[in-house]
């Protein structure tokens, strides 16, 4: 998981899509009580834009979309029931589940693009599911507007910094560094089977990579695609980004890659 800086495409499209939305919300808050029916439909149109604006990777696991498993639209606040840490059913009042964050099912803000391992949720996996953690006894918003109260304890890449996670190179796991990055490693289910080896051949390619790069007649190609995994363009940027800090600075040449896309 690393930082994005998530730009709206400017494409006419998107807007007509977001009116579309806006529309939408304005129906679902004409409801007095729970069921508030979400259009899927809707909410999927520009999924493609939405991809793109994160360089088709899970915002999560940052493995390339498709690739592992299918494509989907998340939405960081669940739009329909939320759960716990445990996957237990969140209630606001007795016997009254939390009818979920529905004004927020059609926000662009709201919406990520991850795969289906980061996503679903399974007792042995992880996976996200309708799981939306907040502190003991924090404030839980049940209506629009009050979501801004909230500090929940998993991290949105899009608008805030991720935990400083460690990466032990021989075996590509995740260390947490405080209990908000434990959290969201046990969540999304960051040290599953399968990312484990996609980091471990991960660390193996930026090696071989970025010490390639540290001559002074490095192929301009050769240095872009080491560029374009700093920057997060393509799969597994943390890692080359933590494979690159610890070379030595001697001979390091310059780059923009905290900048990210």
């Amino acid at each position: 998981m690393i930082r994005v800086h998530f730009k709206e495409p400017g494409k006419p499209e998107w807007k007509k899509w977001k009116k579309d939305c806006e529309q939408a919300v304005a129906l679902l808050k004409t409801r007095k009580k729970p069921p508030y029916k979400v259009q899927e439909g809707l909410y999927k149109r520009c999924r493609d834009l939405l991809f793109a604006a994160y360089a088709n990777k899970c915002a999560y696991c940052e493995g390339r979309l498709g690739e592992q498993s299918a494509a989907l639209v998340e939405h960081f606040r669940p739009k329909a029931g939320v759960r716990d840490l445990k996957n237990k059913v969140v209630h606001v009042k007795p016997k009254v589940p939390h009818g979920g964050y529905w004004w927020l099912a059609y926000d662009a803000s709201n919406l990520l693009p991850t795969c289906t391992m980061c996503n679903v949720y399974t007792i042995k996996r992880g996976g996200k599911g309708e799981r939306f953690p907040l502190p003991e006894n924090g404030f839980r918003a049940c209506k629009p507007g009050e979501e801004k109260k909230e500090r929940p304890l998993l991290v949105h890449p899009g608008y805030q910094e991720p935990p400083n996670f460690k990466l032990d190179f021989d075996t590509g796991a995740l260390k947490a560094t405080d209990e908000r990055g434990r959290i969201c490693i046990e969540v999304f289910g960051l040290n599953r089977e399968g990312l484990l080896e996609a980091r471990r051949i991960a660390v193996m390619n930026a090696t071989v990579h970025i010490r390639s790069c540290r001559g002074k007649r490095t192929p301009k190609a050769q240095l872009q695609f080491v560029d374009n995994h700093l920057s997060g363009q393509l799969p597994y940027s943390l890692v080359w980004r933590r494979v690159e800090d610890q070379m030595p600075k001697k001979g390091r040449r310059k780059r923009g890659r905290r900048s990210s896309f």
